[in-house]
Parts: C-alpha cells; structure tokens; sequence
C-alpha cells in the first residue's frame, strides 16, 4: 500500500511533468520493497563511472529533483514508483529543492529496438548555485511488445533503470563532503557478541 506522503507526491510529480520547471518536488524515498534487481546486459556509458565510498553513506548529503524531461504523463507513475523504491534501497535521502545539498535534472528517452525497447537516462547533478557538478548517463535494453516504448517496458524493466540510476546517484553521493561528514559524525558500531 502507497502512503498518503508518497502518493501526494508522486501526483504532484505527475502534474508537475507538463511544465518540468523549478517547481517540480524531488522524488520522494520509498523504503526498500524489492530486493535483488537483475542486473541486465548496460550498454557502456559515455560518462566515467564513480565507485562509492566504502563506509561512506550517501544519506549524508540530500538531492532534489527538479526536472524530468522525456517522460510522458502515461508513464510517469510507474517511472516514479520505480525509482522510489531503488532511491530508498540505495540510502539515497531526498529534500525540498531549497534545502538540498545536490540538484538534479533528468533526461529520458525510450526507443524501438530490434529487440524491444531501449532506455537511455543522464542524470545531471548541480551544486545549489546551479553549477553541474556531474553526469551520469546509461541506457539499457529490454525485450518488450507494441508500439510504444514507454507503455511496453514491464516491470522488471522499469526496476532495473530505476536501480541502475539509484546506484550511480549512490556513488556520487557517497563522495560528496556532506556525505564524509556525516560518516565522521556518526558512532562507531560495536561489535555483537
């Protein structure tokens, strides 16, 4: 069951995509439902890779979604279903634009392929004086049936972008300063005996 937050929000997003402005609201974290996502055959990416930070949470330092381009209305629910759950199975923390550490700017696409259908994503991160700090970009491929390829992607699909996504935002977040600071600060788990 979605909760009053997360469905009030992703409405928000759905009516917020027509204009896809400052005044888009982030995603907002779902806590982990699904666990294991297959990793399918990526496509190489044109964008260097970060590895994320071992010990180092990316829950350290807040994003904020402030636009998605490419994505049709049809769509948009089960795009953002999707990527709430893999934010939240990442310790991906999301804020309000205003107080977030990092902002970020979408750009989807999907495609007919011989196969199926194609996704491709770039996730453009911003510092809070709008400067782009990072690109991470990718795409994927997925067999799929009918004409349209945002409506044909399945579940599993939609999942594994999603979880794609969420681990490269992850690692970025998890080299940031806030994210390093927050790693200082917090105790030290002792061991269970």
């Amino acid at each position: 069951m979605v909760s009053i937050h997360l469905r009030s929000a992703l409405i928000a997003l759905c009516l917020g995509l027509s204009g896809c402005g400052e005044t888009l609201p982030g995603l907002v974290v779902a806590a982990p439902e699904a666990a294991g996502q297959k990793a399918g055959a990526d496509l190489a990416a044109a964008a260097p890779r970060l590895t994320a930070q071992p010990g180092v949470s990316p829950s350290g330092a807040t994003i904020a979604f402030i636009s998605l381009d490419g994505l049709p209305t049809a769509a948009a629910g089960r795009v953002h279903s999707a990527m709430s759950r893999a934010l939240g199975a990442s310790d991906v923390a999301t804020a309000p634009s205003a107080s977030a550490n990092y902002l970020v700017q979408g750009h989807l696409s999907a495609w007919r392929t011989d196969k199926g259908v194609a996704i491709s994503w770039v996730w453009d991160v911003y510092n809070s004086g709008r400067q782009r700090l990072h690109r991470l970009e990718d795409q994927i491929e997925a067999a799929a049936a009918g004409s349209d390829p945002w409506s044909s992607l399945d579940g599993a699909a939609l999942d594994r972008f999603a979880a794609d996504s969420a681990r490269e935002l992850a690692a970025f977040l998890s080299n940031t300063p806030e994210a390093a600071a927050a790693a200082k600060t917090r105790p030290a788990l002792s061991a269970v005996r």
